[in-house]
């Protein structure tokens, strides 16, 4: 008789080849992103900083071939142009013009030293109820020197890449995943070679085929409009206090791999061998 476990079967978009999912035009620096329906600017705004209302005005007024209707993206679609396997930038090889630094300027004290872009999508990463001043709030970011996810608060100074909408429709083939939701996933510490060992001996539910998901499989699951956890909410099993392994490799250190942080929705590199607060949930397809 199968044990009487929880797991989840939940849908996601497979990534079709970067050729047919993108396109550029080099006279006018754009990129046709058709998995998602939208174009990204692809031009480069060098060495400027902007605050997010700042970078939401830029948006708002630009006009790039014609389009009009700029915008600031979503945390899902800064990600989902992210390359895990390449370092500086960590950005799919459509685009051309990246910025993977920033420029201290001595008399902003604002501006973040790392080189993050904006997103539109508003962070749950603190609990505002501490926040002295109220107003200040935080939205998700992206960094494409090694594609790590982060916070910023509005008044902050970031990068910018606007989109633009799309007026097709694209339709993508679908793969279902089988996620491990029991309390094993919040309770193990494990190095991440004892987390490979403890997915690949697993026996769940009568299946025995699970595996480390890519570090794409566990940003999917993220839903940063919540805060402790910032998980899907179909999860039921979930510890906030550490890193979930990946098996998607950090390209310029054999030593390190991609972890998902489920407290606010971050991303980050560890190392292999550290164990405590490191945790695994598994996968199948």
């Amino acid at each position: 008789m199968k044990k009487n476990i929880l797991f989840l079967a939940l849908s996601i978009s497979v990534l079709l080849s970067d050729n047919l999912t993108y396109e550029r035009d080099n006279t006018n620096e754009i990129v046709f992103d058709y998995k998602n329906n939208i174009v990204w600017q692809d031009n480069l705004v060098e060495d400027k900083h902007f605050t997010f209302n700042e970078a939401q005005e830029y948006c708002n007024n630009l006009e790039l071939n014609n389009y009009k209707d700029w915008r600031i993206p979503s945390i899902k679609e800064l990600e989902s142009i992210i390359d895990y396997n390449k370092n500086t930038p960590a950005i799919k090889g459509v685009f051309k013009n990246t910025l993977t630094y920033m420029k201290i300027v001595t008399n902003e004290n604002s501006v973040n030293p790392f080189p993050f872009y904006w997103s539109s999508t508003y962070s749950h990463a603190i609990d505002y109820s501490t926040v002295e001043r109220k107003k200040d709030y935080l939205y998700s970011t992206v960094s494409y020197l090694n594609g790590e996810s982060g916070n910023s608060f509005h008044y902050e100074k970031n990068y910018i890449r606007c989109v633009s909408n799309l007026n097709i429709s694209h339709e993508d083939k679908a793969k279902k995943l089988i996620w491990q939701d029991t309390y094993e996933v919040s309770e193990f510490n494990l190095d991440w070679k004892e987390a490979n060992k403890y997915c690949n001996e697993l026996n769940l539910n009568g299946y025995n085929n699970w595996r480390l998901p890519t570090i794409k499989e566990l940003v999917n699951i993220f839903d940063r409009t919540k805060y402790n956890p910032a998980i899907n909410n179909k999860f039921k099993f979930v510890n906030t206090h550490g890193y979930y392994w990946s098996s998607t490799s950090y390209v310029s250190s054999n030593d390190k791999v991609w972890t998902a942080h489920y407290l606010r929705g971050n991303t980050t590199e560890r190392l292999k061998d550290s164990k405590k607060h490191n945790y695994v949930r598994c996968v199948r397809n």
